[in-house]
């Protein structure tokens, strides 16, 4: 039995599935030139309050000239904004439009389907080993 011709067929399979939620996120949301690093852009934002640019260098482990690059685009895309700090006013921390917001609040929904999907497919015990597998690889 080939094992790898199976897990690139298994990995395709999955692959497609979350490209299909990509685009229903994207087409819910009008933003279909969105990329997929800019969805978990989006999520970093998200789960990070008052989170300045050099904040967000860290997390992505880039320049900061690159965050700012990265801003840029969001911004041109209405899914962020840049907010002064009041305290600082040489500081500015990034947040979600009302855009980016549903942006993100699309995501969760379409993961939290995908793991609807995965657990009726899956009886317990495969869920249980499915997360082991996904947790060993990371």
């Amino acid at each position: 039995m080939d094992y790898y011709a199976l897990l690139l067929r298994a990995l395709k399979q999955f692959d497609q599935h979350g490209r299909r939620c990509q685009d229903e996120v994207s087409r819910r949301t009008g933003l279909a030139e969105l990329k997929q690093n800019q969805f978990r852009y989006l999520e970093i934002i998200a789960e990070n309050d008052d989170l300045t640019p050099g904040g967000f260098a860290e997390i992505l482990r880039v320049t900061r000239p690159s965050v700012s690059e990265i801003v840029v685009q969001l911004v041109n895309l209405d899914c962020v904004r840049k907010q002064q700090c009041v305290r600082d006013g040489r500081r500015y921390y990034i947040r979600l439009t009302e855009r980016g917001q549903q942006i993100v609040s699309s995501r969760y929904l379409m993961q939290r389907r995908m793991a609807e999907r995965i657990r009726r497919s899956l009886t317990d015990e495969e869920v249980r080993e499915f997360v082991r597998l996904l947790e060993k690889i990371q």
